[in-house]
């Protein structure tokens, strides 16, 4: 799932898209998804290039190009907090990663929740990011970063550890994947909030995309680490692995990154 890589709006839309684009296909083809997707693709151009604004800050002179790019990005990975950010990032969709890629497929085969019903499982992770996403923000406001990301660490891991003996049928699936995506925007926009302190202005656009890219490479070992361990262990695996790792996570940024004064 590192789809969910990003901010909370994104996961929004992204856990409305799965479930439409399941229905689309069953109704008229593989296809039709698709055509949908491009279609979106090509409002969120316009909108973009009409609406967002750009933000009134210094930007790089440097030349465009490969050499300059990787120049750029060794530059930021001698700074430790850098490191600490990507490694992070790693952990947190290492995390998502083994807990949420074979979570359906074990409500369907051990629980019994029907194939339907698993696809609403990813409208009820929407609809906890679009409640409590934006309150993530200004409640890290209020009392800092690092506490709210923390936190949602911990408890993370706490629910992660506990989900294969609480979860015993839809309802129950359902609560526990609203509170996971609960959690998750808790951390998503306070992490990128402490992240854009680290470098910067001219820098922060290859801050974030170096640090998601490590990511990604987290939340894809993820998935592949899940698929072994589910097949030997089952998924009791799975969510004890996603516990250590988002742990991790917490440690990290309690540790290696600084609340901006």
């Amino acid at each position: 799932m590192g789809e969910w890589v990003g901010d909370e709006r994104f996961c929004i839309w992204t856990s409305v898209g799965l479930p439409i684009g399941t229905i689309l296909a069953e109704q008229y083809g593989f296809r039709a998804p698709f055509l949908l997707f491009a279609l979106v693709a090509l409002v969120s151009f316009f909108l973009v290039l009409s609406v967002l604004p750009q933000p009134p800050i210094k930007r790089s002179s440097e030349r465009l190009s490969i050499r300059a790019a990787v120049k750029g990005y060794r530059e930021l990975l001698r700074n430790r907090a850098v490191v600490s950010a990507g490694f992070a990032y790693a952990t947190m969709l290492f995390a998502v990663s083994t807990f949420v890629v074979f979570f359906p497929t074990w409500l369907e085969k051990e629980i019994g929740v029907s194939p339907t019903a698993t696809a609403l499982l990813f409208m009820v992770g929407g609809l906890a990011n679009l409640l409590f996403g934006p309150q993530a923000g200004s409640l890290s406001d209020r009392i800092g970063r690092k506490p709210v990301i923390v936190g949602s660490c911990l408890v993370s891991a706490v629910l992660f550890a506990v989900t294969p003996f609480v979860v015993f049928d839809v309802f129950s699936a359902y609560v526990v994947f609203f509170f996971t995506m609960m959690l998750l925007a808790l951390r998503l926009s306070p992490l990128q909030a402490l992240l854009t302190t680290l470098v910067p202005d001219a820098r922060r656009g290859s801050l974030m995309s170096l640090v998601v890219a490590i990511g990604q490479i987290g939340g894809g070992l993820g998935g592949a680490i899940a698929g072994v361990v589910y097949s030997q262990v089952g998924y009791f695996g799975n969510a004890i692995l996603s516990a250590l790792a988002i742990t991790a996570t917490g440690v990290v940024i309690l540790s290696n990154l600084s609340e901006p004064a």
